[in-house]
């Protein structure tokens, strides 16, 4: 409230931040509590981006950042919060984005296993759930510890980590987030 536009920059920055165009930012996860969703929505209610005559829309995410690389790609979304695991994985295919900044040198994702399980390889021939894909991380992890990669079942289950202990679909194991998803569980 109380924000005039431009009144944190000079013209010259004011005309080229007009000159810039839209900006469209996309969350990861819908509008979630997290740094990299309320920075954005903080800076707008604040009125940030008229102080800096930045014309910003911002848009809830679907939870599949992978899917916001392309959105990012097309220019259907101009920044949006991606895991660096997502970001090297849109690379190596050819999806051309670039990350600016990094909250952690540690990604999000994930594997839970039911308690039966304790060594990795344990897996073999098992059904594993994932969001949509198995993220690169997960699956290096368990190729590095011995899994047999092509003897897994993977199916696609959502964001609903109750499905792992109720072993639905003959789940064994899941990918996640560890910013939640251990916690539901516990």
């Amino acid at each position: 409230t109380g924000s005039s536009e431009g009144s944190a920059i000079s013209a010259e920055r004011c005309k080229e931040n007009k000159a810039a165009g839209p900006i469209t930012y996309l969350s990861g996860y819908q509008y979630q509590s997290s740094a990299s969703i309320l920075e954005y929505i903080a800076a707008d209610e604040l009125g940030y981006f008229t102080d800096l005559c930045l014309d910003v829309t911002l848009k809830p995410g679907s939870g599949d950042t992978a899917q916001n690389t392309k959105l990012l790609a097309s220019g259907q979304a101009t920044v949006s919060a991606v895991a660096e695991q997502d970001l090297i994985q849109a690379r190596a295919n050819g999806i051309d984005i670039t990350g600016i900044s990094s909250y952690s040198n540690a990604g999000l994702d994930i594997l839970m296993t039911n308690k039966d399980i304790t060594k990795l390889p344990q897996l073999d021939g098992k059904v594993v759930g994932h969001k949509g894909y198995v993220p690169a991380s997960v699956r290096a992890m368990m190729e590095k510890a011995g899994v047999d990669w092509d003897s897994l079942t993977l199916v696609k289950e959502g964001y609903d980590p109750s499905v792992l202990p109720r072993k639905q679909n003959g789940l064994e194991a899941l990918t996640g987030f560890v910013s939640n998803e251990p916690n539901l569980l516990k």
